[in-house]
């Protein structure tokens, strides 16, 4: 009897901690939430402990808190427990995966993006680590010298740092400790004099703009090039939520602001501050803002609907009264990952981080030659600019001396500032021996060696629609050899991944075809330095754009942008078949005057700026005429809105 009511304690014991144990999850789950990681950590760390039996879901969620805050030693502790004990979670297996790269772990890393399922972001991240390892093998690296810059450093987060005109001083931000409070958490910006490479030495950091903006995260900063104005992003006040004394910041709400920049004789200060004409904090995020070399085109990364995907990278152009609507840069550029921290050289080589293009694991830096939406080969920067860990915001004082940051092992916090410096390989002096010729000896055997059999890499695809980047099912992939006409043809999966076994150092015509769809292909020249991860963006068959006419009917002032005017020649309705997907909100309408010309105006806006918006954007597109038409009450009024 004894027995038995000890059994029925115990039992009871167990299902009381088993409630306990889930009680405690969710109240884990609801903090994480509101992005209170370290509540979420305490509350699940003591429950494990107190816990007779560990609970798997504790362990997924609890090492899923450390995976986000980036802390990856116990983030890499707690997910080899889990995997122990043995689990389904497939998003935990791969984020165990993001964890071991970070600790050079590839092989390892590589197992876990296969237990996590067919994630197509799981194979990327497969390829990517052969990619590493190939490059690891090969020694690519980057000419340049990378060290810490101790001085700048400390045990908090430093990072976006940007060498200004003067060349003795870097403007950066820090969330170190500022003013009378011990820990603030909030990213302020700094500038300091450069210090030497490396240097040990601690530098005396000025904190900025102190009295111009309120307890909000901050930065980085961009300066135009009259030095009079700076743009920079920062988090909305409302986004912020005061959680057991630390501020923490919704993502999604990040705008930019330009300010132009005044002294009262002890400090710089922020005055006549403009919100970006895009800031939408309720829906998405803009941030990290650069400019060109000219002032005229701003580069930024936001996660706004209709991108490739997380974050994308998207520029603007300066007007006379305003910015344009931004575009994105394109599938050269951005990915279905992240792309982030754009900076563009003196040079105007494009430089951005990235963990959607192959690299060494995290965020990687590359840079890319072009404009715009008009890029040349992405390539990275290679070691030891890019290391396993996250590598971010390179900033060039020049062309031989730059700043990078990264939260690389070794550093002396959580993001470090890194000096980047130019390092011209020494040629070797070869001097001619004088030597004295040996007698002649028997040639050695002819050893012949078998031929190794060359096994072919596999390419990594995926087809996507090309306007909403939604994976297209069932398309045939085609690679053809151009030497000798052999073909490889596939079939993409419902997910629009492929795979391709292609021979190294050949060239190849790649194709995709499907009903519906205009035939995609571009030429492939296969070598193992290379990318393996193949993207295809098919368009839909070009749809015929529907005009409507216009009624002439309307009341008050409004404003249209005029794209094409005509008075013999029928229309080409595919010349607006660009405008018309860029913009589908806008109708196109055709009108016949009295001159005999027919007109055809895009749009119809109340705001002569807004129509001015649309008008810049479609000149950047290649509609070279369009230019702003005047209307009151439905008839045309002023052309000289050019």
């Amino acid at each position: 009897m004894k027995k038995l009511l000890t059994v029925i304690l115990l039992l009871a014991c167990s299902i009381t901690g088993f409630a306990q144990s889930k009680n405690d999850i969710a109240k884990a789950r609801q903090l994480m939430i509101l992005y209170d990681y370290d509540g979420a950590i305490s509350l699940l760390e003591k429950a494990i402990k107190k816990a007779k039996v560990i609970d798997r879901e504790a362990l997924e969620v609890l090492a899923d808190c450390y995976f986000r805050i980036r802390d990856y030693t116990l983030a890499e502790q707690t997910y080899g427990r889990l995997m122990e004990l043995g689990t389904s979670n497939m998003l935990a297996h791969k984020q165990y995966g993001e964890v071991l790269i970070f600790f050079g772990r590839y092989e390892d890393a590589k197992k876990q993006f296969r237990d996590s399922g067919v994630d197509p972001v799981a194979r990327r991240m497969m390829v990517a680590c052969d990619t590493a390892l190939s490059w690891m093998s090969q020694g690519k690296s980057a000419r340049f010298a990378v060290e810490n810059e101790a001085g700048l450093n400390t045990q908090y987060h430093e990072w976006g740092a940007t060498p200004m005109k003067n060349g003795r001083s870097v403007v950066y931000i820090s969330d170190r400790p500022f003013g009378r409070k011990a820990y603030s958490g909030i990213l302020r910006p700094f500038t300091s004099q450069i210090p030497a490479g490396g240097s040990s030495r601690e530098v005396e950091a000025t904190p900025m703009f102190t009295s111009s903006f309120k307890e909000c995260n901050f930065g980085p900063l961009t300066y135009a090039p009259d030095g009079q104005r700076v743009f920079y992003s920062r988090t909305n006040e409302s986004s912020e939520r005061k959680v057991k004394e630390q501020i923490t910041i919704r993502e999604r709400e990040l705008i930019i602001e330009e300010a132009t920049i005044t002294n009262n004789g002890k400090e710089d200060r922020l005055n006549q501050i403009y919100p970006f004409d895009y800031n939408k904090p309720s829906e998405y995020s803009v941030g990290h803002p650069c400019l060109s070399s000219d002032g005229k085109v701003l580069y930024f990364a936001s996660n706004m609907p209709g991108g490739y995907g997380g974050t994308d990278i998207y520029y603007s152009i300066r007007t006379a009264n305003a910015w344009s609507i931004p575009v994105n840069v394109g599938p050269r550029i951005n990915t279905e990952g992240d792309e982030r921290f754009p900076t563009v050289g003196e040079n105007g080589v494009l430089y951005f981080s990235s963990n959607g293009h192959p690299g060494y694991g995290g965020l990687d830096i590359f840079r890319a030659e072009g404009e715009k939406n008009t890029w040349r080969t992405v390539e990275n920067l290679y070691a030891p600019i890019n290391s396993s860990g996250d590598d971010f915001y390179l900033s060039f004082i020049d062309e031989t001396s730059g700043f990078l940051a990264s939260n690389r092992a070794g550093g002396k916090g959580g993001d470090d500032i890194y000096s980047v410096t130019s390092v011209t390989p020494k040629q070797p002096v070869v001097v001619t021996p004088v030597v004295t010729p040996p007698p002649p000896v028997a040639p050695p055997p002819v050893v012949v060696q078998p031929k190794e059999e060359k096994v072919a890499p596999k390419y990594f695809g995926l087809v996507r629609e090309e306007n909403t980047l939604s994976p297209i099912d069932g398309a045939s992939v085609r690679a053809v050899h151009k030497k000798n006409n052999s073909v490889i043809q596939v079939t993409s999966l419902s997910d629009g991944s492929f795979v391709l076994d292609l021979q190294e150092d050949s060239e190849y015509m790649i194709s995709c075809s499907k009903d519906g769809y205009e035939l995609a292909s571009f030429d492939l020249q296969t070598n193992c330095n290379q990318s393996r991860q193949l993207k295809l963006y098919m368009k839909q068959a070009a749809p015929k754009v529907i005009l409507v006419p216009d009624n002439g009917q309307g009341t008050g002032i409004d404003y249209r942008v005029q794209i094409q005017a005509n008075n013999t020649i029928p229309p080409d309705e595919s010349y607006w078949i660009a405008a018309q997907n860029a913009y589908p909100q806008y109708k196109i309408v055709f009108k016949h005057d009295n001159d005999g010309f027919t007109r055809y105006t895009m749009g119809q806006f109340k705001q002569l700026k807004d129509a001015n918006k649309l008008k810049t954007a479609l000149r950047a597109m290649g509609y070279y005429d369009a230019f702003v038409v005047k209307y009151e009450d439905g008839k045309r009024a002023v052309v000289s809105y050019h």
